[in-house]
């Protein structure tokens, strides 16, 4: 018989209710709990808050730029590594940024608005695991900006700035913050709270923003790994690094020029920006599959959240009409890059 639902105005974790207090049979009722809730996905606003996917590379030096996944390297003379060593228990990776002059090193991440927007006005929570090979203090900062979809390095008001103590083990750190009802984009800081010298390491994972005043167990954003990878591929997406890597098929209206159309794996958060490592990183192949013809040039054409097209250049050797495999070659050094970050 199916049980119905409770009749009871207030009842607690583990209940036993009674016929009067059930439809129409006796029943157990046991309540979700915060510990049970704790791994949900979207509790987490920070996508790749455990550094689980590289897809740029997993070395960077001097760059300020774009690392793993979603976090931008925001200073100079550091070189951002993936880790596997300096990592809490149940995690496998945390970025790890070794400072190659004095410099304060840290990673933002920016929150667009639409994911930012239920945080305005709310109390929130960052936490994150973080290690520094000094035991120096770490950084805990989140900023705001009235704009929607502020890009990363745009004008942005910290709310709070923290330092707190960290050890040259993973440990958990964590502020808390009052959003104000005007912000629409959000920007998380992580990293050292002050200047390092040269060969200092600090190290970070379990990055996560929640609502309220108390940090819960970690979660990714999108729930699983999948789920985090798709997170990340709407933001941006590379493809490529090895040999005879195919992208996509490509039409050739005369004996030099073709046209492909390559369909991106989720949908991006706006019409992304291309670019390609050479174009002589890649060829096509001629009429019949009988010889590989390296690429001049690659433009890009008609731009959407689901896909592009390319515009692919020969010197000579093709077929008009001809469909032709757009590869890389075996050297495998050819990279497309789609990116639709903020």
């Amino acid at each position: 018989m199916a049980v119905g639902f409770p009749t009871k105005v207030s009842y607690a974790n583990g209940d036993v209710f009674s016929a009067s207090d059930i439809n129409d049979t006796n029943g157990t009722i046991n309540l979700l709990t915060s510990s049970t809730l704790s791994v949900a996905a979207a509790k987490n606003m920070v996508i790749n808050g455990a550094a689980d996917f590289w897809q740029r590379g997993t070395t960077f030096t001097n760059a300020v730029a774009y690392t793993a996944d979603r976090w931008y390297q925001a200073a100079s003379n550091v070189t951002t590594t993936q880790e596997t060593t300096i990592v809490p228990t149940g995690f496998r990776y945390s970025v790890k940024g070794t400072t190659t002059a004095t410099t304060q090193p840290y990673w933002m991440q920016a929150i667009e608005t639409d994911n930012a927007i239920r945080y305005a006005g709310q109390t929130v929570t960052l936490s994150y695991y973080a290690a520094t090979s000094n035991s120096s203090n770490v950084l805990i900062r989140l900023d705001y900006s009235n704009n929607v979809n502020e890009a990363i390095a745009g004008t942005y008001t910290t709310i709070a700035s923290n330092s707190v103590a960290a050890t040259s083990t993973m440990s958990r750190v964590s502020a808390t913050f009052a959003v104000p009802s005007t912000a629409k984009t959000l920007r998380v800081l992580v990293g050292a709270a002050g200047s390092q010298t040269i060969g200092v390491t600090t190290s970070f994972t379990g990055v996560q923003l929640e609502l309220g005043s108390t940090s819960t167990t970690f979660s990714r954003a999108g729930g699983t790994i999948q789920g985090e990878l798709a997170a990340c591929q709407r933001y941006y997406w590379q493809t490529g690094l090895r040999a005879s890597r195919s992208f996509g098929v490509a039409q050739f209206v005369n004996t030099v020029d073709g046209l492909a159309f390559v369909a991106l794996p989720v949908t991006m958060r706006v019409n992304p920006s291309n670019s390609v490592s050479a174009a002589t990183d890649f060829e096509v192949i001629n009429a019949g599959g009988s010889s590989a013809i390296a690429l001049t040039a690659i433009s890009f054409g008609e731009q959407s959240v689901d896909g592009f097209t390319a515009n692919l250049t020969t010197a000579s050797g093709m077929t008009t009409g001809q469909a032709s495999l757009w590869r890389s070659k075996s050297a495998g050094n050819a990279t497309l890059k789609v990116s639709a970050e903020l």
